[in-house]
């Protein structure tokens, strides 16, 4: 019989934000896995306020997320300035690396790059903004009027952003007041597979500056910064499946010779071997320990006993799928040790999902002499094995 645990794991990465100069603005990044067969975590960030005007961009794979920054300001854009601070012009923070904890002390480190920014800005002549991106930033998309503007910039080095500003090909030197209201970005996080990861909560941040020289400069001529420095706090959110499934009828195992007992029977020699193979089916993506617990024990091996006290040592191994492994190598046939203190170490390398293994039984030829001391004995013993999801 078997004990599972059924784990999972989250990474998580929060919105909010507190608009106070002086504290600082935060934002939180929530992403979260709960065993699916992909591998993959999942962004439950809410969503960037741009992915109701261009939901195609926020159709994220791998890495690739979305989510608004709570950082808002006012600028006076120079039309076509010789100098690009003057323009409407974006800074964005070169790539972080970010180290996770969880709440045993164990790390990940995780890559923090943006890939691309979009604004709302609110115009407050009713003049023309193009949202054209130059320098850094190659241009996407935008639209607007004479009131509002939104715009989506596509990062030409996330690693290492050069500056962008916007391009207007008319009025030049013309100035227009303009509100940033909104500010979404696209970012990418290089983290490890959550496949392997022990099922926990994982929990960092990264801080950045806001202002003229700062990781996030937006120029010249702004005004109403509501901050002044933004920290990104990671929530890794791991919960892992752990699912066997084993045949009608698998928690008896009836030992016999290879062939069965009619060769014995009809005068032959000993059996080689007593045994018995179980099929298994199982689904995981973490970490896993295995051992088993013995009714009878001999020196930490199992035993089978009959009536009058005689015992056998009974050999309990196991064979797992080839995305699973111990000490680097493959699982097949390894021995199962005796109590959780002496417990297999199961690594995954990639998602297991309904593959077969099995369980095997023996009693080994050199003990079944004696066994055959004792006809029509029944030898009888209760093995448990345990596959426990690790936290």
């Amino acid at each position: 019989m078997s004990r599972i645990c059924l784990f999972a794991l989250v990474l998580v990465l929060l919105g909010g934000f507190v608009p106070n100069p002086s504290m600082g603005l935060e934002m939180d990044l929530r992403l979260r896995y709960r065993g699916e067969a992909s591998g993959r975590f999942e962004n439950i960030t809410p969503p960037a306020a741009f992915c109701a005007v261009w939901p195609e961009s926020c159709r994220v794979s791998n890495f690739n997320f979305v989510a608004d920054l709570p950082i808002t300001y006012d600028k006076t854009i120079v039309n076509q300035a010789s100098e690009p601070r003057d323009r409407h012009y974006i800074q964005m923070p070169a790539e972080r690396n970010v180290q996770v904890i969880s709440e045993t002390g164990r790390s990940y480190e995780l890559t923090f790059r943006f890939r691309s920014l979009s604004q709302q800005l609110r115009l407050l002549q009713r003049h023309k903004v193009d949202g054209i991106g130059q320098g850094g930033c190659e241009f996407f998309t935008s639209i607007g009027n004479t009131t509002l503007v939104r715009f989506r910039w596509g990062i030409y080095t996330p690693p290492a952003p050069q500056p962008c500003h916007d391009y207007t090909n008319t009025n030049v030197g013309l100035r227009t007041d303009v509100q940033v209201t909104q500010f979404g970005v696209g970012f990418e996080l290089i983290m490890p597979r959550p496949i392997g990861m022990p099922q926990g909560i994982y929990r960092g941040s990264v801080d950045y500056t806001i202002g003229p020289g700062g990781d996030f400069d937006f120029g010249n001529a702004v005004s109403n910064l509501n901050g002044t420095r933004l920290k990104v706090n990671f929530e890794l959110d791991v919960q892992h499946d752990l699912y066997l499934q084993f045949p009608p009828g698998s928690d008896r195992a009836v030992l016999e010779p290879p062939g069965g007992w009619m060769a014995w029977l009809s005068g032959r020699s000993t059996p080689p071997r007593l045994f018995r193979d179980i099929p298994l089916r199982i689904w995981s993506t973490g970490p896993i320990k295995l051992y088993k617990r013995c009714q009878y024990e001999l020196a930490g091996i199992c035993g089978l006993r009959e009536s009058s006290g005689h015992m056998v040592p009974v050999q309990v191994a196991v064979t797992l799928p080839a995305g699973m492994q111990h000490g680097g190598k493959p699982i097949n046939r390894v021995a199962i040790p005796t109590h959780e203190a002496a417990a297999l170490q199961v690594e995954p390398i990639s998602t297991v999902w309904n593959q077969p293994g099995q369980l095997h039984f023996e009693v080994a030829g050199s003990d079944v002499p004696s066994m055959l001391a004792h006809p029509g004995s029944r030898y009888e013993g209760l093995v448990t094995v345990v596959f426990e999801a690790q936290l």
